[in-house]
């Protein structure tokens, strides 16, 4: 048997320079998540856990989405596997 949980983004309260999402299951806040597009970074609030990942873009093109924790290790690649120049 499986159970399965349904969550919802929702915007979060508006703050100067940052898009706010929360994370939503139920009645019950899981998750912050802050984008700082100036100075392209991510704040994740996640039950006592605080997280800051920056964002930059990698590769031929900048097709490559790379995200950094708070020391500067790399933790995620997101690629775009068509190129902006593709005819798709």
């Amino acid at each position: 048997m499986s159970i399965t949980a349904k969550m919802n983004w929702k915007d979060g309260p508006s703050k100067q320079g940052f898009n706010v999402y929360e994370l939503w299951q139920d009645d019950k806040k899981m998750m912050t998540l802050e984008l700082n597009e100036l100075s392209h970074t991510a704040k994740v609030v996640c039950l006592n856990s605080r997280r800051i990942f920056k964002i930059e873009k990698e590769g031929f093109l900048r097709n490559k989405t790379i995200l950094k924790n708070e020391y500067g290790i790399k933790t995620s690649c997101f690629c775009n596997k068509y190129s902006r120049l593709s005819s798709h």
